[in-house]
């Protein structure tokens, strides 16, 4: 019985830190036990605490984790995520939102290859499905350098064909639409304005407010209004994306560390 409850808690200290090792993982969790102190063969460590376990974990030195990325040409959308099990929902073509009437909308993974993610889960349904990100992020909210000034949220909203709202679905009705902010205001200001749903959190970055910590890059964002498409990326990469004409409303977000292959060990 205690089987769903220890599955839990994983999956919390999973979500705070998603590249721990098992042994890692385990040891966070039995040093929670009201018994870890002194394990014996009748309690075995005790009764696990959940906040203890969490809080052992968000103590560790390094929860960056990969902002995948995706593009759909058919639905002519960007689509960035930090929980793989969404991003592999990406590449079997029914992410939610669907465009209405229904469409199979498709999204191919780029950027650079990711050394603690081979692969997605099974089953390998396509070819492709090696994990591609170009950007780092954290899992909460908590900031190494620190603790007055919080890392900011990256919002995720979404809005699709078949939605109230004006866009290009004349000419693409299969047409998504994924907008990423740091901004809370600017988040509502879409949902009330422009139609837009709250989706979810993708990760934590540095604010603007900061200086530019060390190894940190701009993260950046830019609109098509030709695809109507919000698309984003690393400040080293804005010439690529002026040329596929991601030129406006350019802003910074805040602060993030490019993907080299492995996940950055210093900050």
């Amino acid at each position: 019985m205690a089987t769903p409850h220890i599955t839990g808690i994983v999956g919390l200290l999973r979500t705070v830190n998603p590249l721990l090792s098992a042994s890692q993982i385990t040891s966070a969790l039995l040093s929670s036990g009201d018994n870890a102190v002194s394990p014996n063969m009748t309690r075995g460590y005790g009764v696990p605490n959940a906040a203890t376990a969490v809080n052992n974990v968000l103590a560790t030195t390094n929860r960056l984790t990969p902002l995948f990325s995706h593009y759909s040409s058919v639905a002519a959308d960007h689509f960035y995520t930090v929980v793989p099990q969404m991003a592999r929902a990406a590449l079997t073509a029914w992410l939610p939102p669907v465009p209405s009437p229904q469409a199979a909308t498709q999204y191919v993974p780029y950027g650079t290859t990711v050394a603690e993610y081979p692969l997605f889960a099974a089953p390998q349904l396509v070819s492709w499905t090696s994990p591609l990100a170009e950007v780092w992020v954290f899992t909460t909210h908590a900031n190494p350098f620190s603790t007055t000034v919080e890392l900011k949220p990256l919002y995720r909203l979404s809005w699709k064909c078949g939605d109230p709202g004006v866009s290009v679905c004349g000419t693409n009705p299969k047409h998504v639409s994924h907008f990423y902010t740091a901004s809370l205001a600017e988040a509502q200001s879409y949902i009330g304005s422009a139609y837009y749903k709250l989706d979810g959190i993708e990760g934590y970055i540095y604010p603007t407010s900061l200086s530019k910590p060390a190894n940190a890059t701009p993260l950046m964002r830019a609109y098509n209004s030709t695809r109507d498409d919000y698309a984003l990326f690393p400040q080293q990469q804005q010439a690529i994306m002026a040329n596929q004409g991601y030129t406006q409303n350019l802003v910074t977000l805040g602060y993030v560390y490019l993907n080299n292959g492995s996940r950055p060990t210093t900050y």
